[in-house]
């Protein structure tokens, strides 16, 4: 159940990079992999149906949905609630010293996320709460992106930006207790909030008035926070997914 809830969030997250969403319904396949910072963690690839839906108060992308708050031409505030899958589970590690660990479970967000628009682009910044008391941690989210027109089907967006994991957040994903430590051999690991910047590209081509095809890469450098920590043995990981789309 979790792989599934996972890879709709990575659907959301990932696929819907435009900083111009299409009003309506619309419903697809997408199929993608992502990569984990644990050591020798199972990750996987994914096939999945891809739903989304847009009106002028409400939206729905993948496992994120917001309320519109205020909207104006060139600015927007939206109330958020978003699953967010990141997780771990020792059972799908082969690092036998992981294997030692406790899980880290999966949570529900809520927060608020603000887009600005101009000519010269989108700037898009976000800040959301665990809800289910696992972390008790925050995240936030900062990013510009551009829209390019490069035909009448077909267009290109980049996006540069950084996400912030507070301490509390990392601690629950990355550290490890002295009890774990105990247990597993490994050292006892505090750590600080963080920033990870990241770069990603999204495609989107328009085969008719119905039908869509999208394609997006991510790729996360990791702070020195993560990248310490004896669970991780990765400097940046990656994002990546395809998709074919039918519009209402």
């Amino acid at each position: 159940m979790n792989h599934i809830l996972k890879s709709t969030f990575l659907l959301g997250s990932l696929l819907l990079v435009p900083s111009v969403y299409s009003q309506g319904f619309s419903v697809g396949i997408a199929a993608g992999t992502a990569e984990s910072p644990y050591k020798d963690y199972d990750e996987g690839g994914f096939v999945f149906p891809n739903i989304s839906y847009e009106d002028d108060l409400f939206y729905i992308r993948g496992m994120s949905a917001g309320l519109k708050a205020y909207s104006d031409d060139k600015n927007q505030l939206a109330i958020t609630v978003s699953y967010d899958p990141f997780s771990f589970d020792p059972d799908k590690t082969d690092d036998q010293k992981l294997r030692r660990l406790d899980k880290r479970d999966a949570t529900l967000m809520a927060g608020f996320q603000l887009t600005h628009n101009e000519n010269w682009g989108s700037v898009k910044a976000g800040i959301s709460g665990d809800t289910l008391n696992n972390s008790n941690g925050m995240k936030g989210d900062l990013a510009y992106l551009y829209r390019f027109a490069a035909s009448k089907a077909w267009t290109l967006t980049p996006m540069l930006g950084a996400e912030w994991n507070s301490k509390k957040t990392n601690s629950y994903y990355y550290g490890i207790a002295s009890t774990e430590a105990l247990r597993s051999g490994l050292s006892t690991y505090n750590t600080s909030d963080s920033w990870q910047p990241y770069l990603a590209l999204s495609t989107r081509y328009a085969i008719n008035k119905k039908w869509d095809t999208s394609l997006s890469a991510k790729i996360i450098s990791l702070s020195d926070e993560i990248k310490n920590s004896p669970m991780v043995d990765q400097s940046d990981i990656g994002q990546f997914s395809i998709s074919l789309s039918y519009h209402f």
